[in-house]
């Protein structure tokens, strides 16, 4: 784990202590003020970044958090491993901006000033792995470990998607949260978005490497011939 990753978590796990202190201990409404509110007529253009960074207050909050950061000590040093930390910012960032928007596109259109908030970590950790997986889906299979211990399975990108997808269905079955639901399917469209930004990236910088060596390759036959 690089040194980056690792000050990025323990900010991240700080973060999440103090805004449950402000809620819990002083009551003050951090989760709107963080987290994709339909409460605020258009939304603050910070809540499309800060809403992974604040957690609903109550008996689970804690759990969560340490849920969330159990799973990110595995995934965020192997997305920086294997993309750079450019890519881990970048892809963190369209994420969390797209499951922001489309919250906040949802909270209008059908919610009510009386839900909950649109907040929570795991929207950060769907991009990732929609990130990863949009990036790998042509290299065959791979093994992972759903449950960090127990059964390891061989799944293709398209199909670490497909189930992405239909964990966010199962939760908003069990928590019936439209916010919620938009935010995760939007951290997974904006995780696949990013990897596609990236692969037109390196196509181009390929082209421009081929074009550059049959460019000098000619200039090097003219000089010869002359």
């Amino acid at each position: 784990m690089s040194r980056f990753v690792r000050n990025f978590m323990i900010a991240q796990f700080a973060i999440f202590l103090f805004t449950q202190f402000l809620m819990a201990w002083r009551g003050l409404p951090v989760d709107e003020f963080l987290g994709v509110c339909s409460g605020v007529r258009w939304g603050f253009a910070w809540q499309w970044a800060t809403h992974p960074f604040v957690e609903l207050p109550g008996p689970g909050a804690l759990f969560s958090i340490a849920i969330t950061l159990f799973i990110a000590w595995s995934t965020y040093p192997r997305i920086e491993s294997s993309f750079g930390r450019g890519w881990f910012v970048g892809a963190m960032a369209i994420a969390t901006i797209v499951a922001g928007v489309s919250a906040l596109a949802v909270a209008h259109l059908f919610g009510s000033p009386h839900d909950p908030p649109a907040a929570g970590a795991f929207s950060l950790l769907l991009g990732l792995f929609a990130f990863e997986a949009w990036a790998r889906r042509n290299a065959g299979s791979s093994r992972i470990m759903p449950f960090m211990v127990g059964p390891a399975f061989d799944v293709t990108g398209g199909q670490l998607i497909a189930g992405l997808v239909a964990l966010v269905l199962v939760r908003l079955v069990v928590v019936p949260h439209l916010e919620g639901f938009a935010c995760d399917i939007g951290a997974i469209a904006g995780g696949v978005l990013a990897a596609t930004i990236r692969e037109r990236r390196l196509a181009t910088a390929t082209k421009k490497r081929a074009f550059g060596v049959i460019q000098g390759g000619r200039d090097w036959r003219d000089k010869a011939l002359h």
